[in-house]
């Protein structure tokens, strides 16, 4: 049986995952998500899958929960930025909606993380600071803004 695994964006960590799985002899295939909006996922992940000859499908963020839908996603596996005491999980802003539907469709959800990552000075999650990008991200594209009101202004 080939497994199909949804991965997000990150370095090294979740590849780790995936390598090893492909190394014991699984069948592994991954679905990357382009992760918006610096196609991470689009840019490291599906690259790193090539690299490591692993098959790779690259879909837009929001097509994860159809992909669900239809059967088409065995597990989910995402990276963490830190991970509170009680093991509360902050990551990229995506990993949430996608954690919602794989509960919803009762798909195992992993976080691969290295111990590092782990802030025992952190209670959890409401104490970990949310980043919070420019509206610049989302509102313009290679140096061109788009429709005016978009960002407030």
């Amino acid at each position: 049986m080939q497994h199909r695994i949804l991965a997000t964006a990150g370095h090294g960590t979740a590849l780790g995952v995936i390598r090893s799985a492909r190394d014991q002899g699984k069948r592994v295939s991954v679905i990357a998500s382009e992760t918006r909006p610096y196609l991470q996922g689009a840019r490291l992940t599906a690259w790193e899958m090539i690299q490591e000859k692993i098959p790779v499908t690259l879909i837009t963020d929001n097509m994860a929960g159809h992909l669900m839908s239809l059967g088409k996603v065995d597990l989910v596996l995402v990276g963490a930025d830190r991970i509170a005491a009680n093991g509360d999980v902050a990551n990229k802003i995506g990993t949430y909606p996608l954690a919602v539907l794989a509960r919803r469709h009762r798909i195992p959800f992993y976080v691969a993380a290295p111990l590092s990552t782990i802030d025992r000075k952190t209670a959890n999650g409401d104490a970990i600071p949310i980043e919070e990008r420019s509206a610049a991200e989302v509102t313009g594209y290679a140096g061109m803004r788009g429709p005016r009101g978009c960002d407030g202004g």
